[in-house]
């Protein structure tokens, strides 16, 4: 299924060089996991480094402006705790991303382009704290947790999660 929540604790200790990938996934039809001919879909969140804001894509095929691409308009300031939160429910075509418990990107257009089942197969490269293609952009602080859902959560069960996680990371939520 391409509906699906991500939930990520982490800790930026500088935001210097390049972009700073949290965590990377791509399904690879050829199996080369080049991605040379842009043959897979891709799930990538992100700091951008030249304005600190959290992005996050869902691509497919990944190197194209096919999919979802939706980036905050909140700073993520260095050596502060976050969790961000992500759902994708393609069924209901809605997108949210929340930083702390405050949609900060909500209600974007979800494009169906991704396929339903591409990340169900094998070859599927999951990496965490870099892109998982020839340019490995290293994320530099601390990812504590990472969850994920095969389901887009209900706001209850968004919640639900963040205040857990607050609670064991001592973050306040907004």
């Amino acid at each position: 299924s391409t509906s699906y929540t991500i939930f990520t604790v982490f800790n930026a200790s500088s935001l210097a060089t390049d972009d700073h990938e949290i965590l990377s996934v791509f399904y690879d039809a050829d199996g080369n996991f080049t991605n040379a001919n842009n043959s897979g879909n891709g799930i990538l969140l992100e700091i951008a480094q030249t304005t600190g804001y959290f992005h996050i894509l869902h691509r497919s095929p990944m190197g194209v402006s096919s999919g979802n691409s939706f980036s905050s308009t909140t700073h993520i300031s260095i050596n502060q705790p976050y969790i961000i939160s992500y759902t994708r429910n393609l069924p209901a075509g809605t997108a949210t991303v929340w930083l702390n418990n405050t949609a900060i990107i909500g209600g974007g257009a979800v494009s169906s382009s991704a396929t339903n089942g591409a990340f169900d197969y094998y070859p599927l490269n999951f990496t965490i704290g870099a892109l998982n293609d020839s340019r490995y952009k290293y994320f530099q602080g601390q990812i504590s947790e990472i969850i994920i859902f095969n389901r887009a959560l209900t706001q209850d069960g968004i919640d639900a999660i963040e205040f857990y996680l607050s609670k064991k990371y001592s973050i306040t939520l907004n």
